[in-house]
């Protein structure tokens, strides 16, 4: 709340205010790499759609990524009262949840990119004939479809990674 009043009134980078830098991001978060600590005192390693990885507190994580940090503390099988929270506050607010995530362009505009890749480094594999590379762009691009329906993980074998842009990296995990 301060560093976002630092922001907008443009004291950043003032005296006194510029430790606020470091509260502040004009990125998305993408997903939780790891954590420390338990309970309120947890501290989240996250990646940001510009591929920086910053520590972000439970409590800023329950505020404003909710849905990507159920998605971490689900695999992990941790915070289980607040996992069941979530999950009833979720079904009473369901479309606002839906209408958000919807309208990030960006993120729409960059996963239509990435189906587009992962479709042409499938059939460009199909085309050398490289049946085991073809399958594994397959498999991520068959995911990439259900993205947006089903928010799934797009694994892909790390020696096939890089055939992927650097920008679109951050959303395929290295299998």
């Amino acid at each position: 709340a301060i560093a976002q009043y630092a922001l907008d009134n443009n004291l950043v980078n003032t005296i006194g205010w510029r430790w606020t830098k470091n509260h502040i991001h004009d990125t998305v978060m993408k997903y939780v790499v790891s954590h420390t600590g338990e309970g309120s005192s947890m501290v989240l390693k996250v990646l940001f759609d510009d591929a920086s990885i910053d520590e972000v507190g439970i409590e800023v994580m329950k505020e404003e990524a909710p849905d990507i940090l159920y998605k971490y503390v689900s695999k992990k099988d941790i915070l289980a009262d607040w996992r069941k929270e979530y999950v009833e506050s979720s079904q009473e607010n369901w479309f606002e949840v839906a209408q958000d995530y919807n309208s990030q362009l960006k993120l729409l505009r960059d996963q239509c990119r990435l189906k587009s890749k992962l479709y042409e480094a499938y059939k460009k594999k199909v085309n050398e004939n490289d049946m085991e590379a073809a399958e594994a762009f397959s498999q991520a691009y068959k995911k990439a479809l259900d993205l947006r329906k089903h928010a799934c993980d797009i694994k892909l074998p790390n020696h096939y990674f890089d055939s992927i842009p650097k920008d679109l990296q951050i959303y395929v995990l290295n299998d």
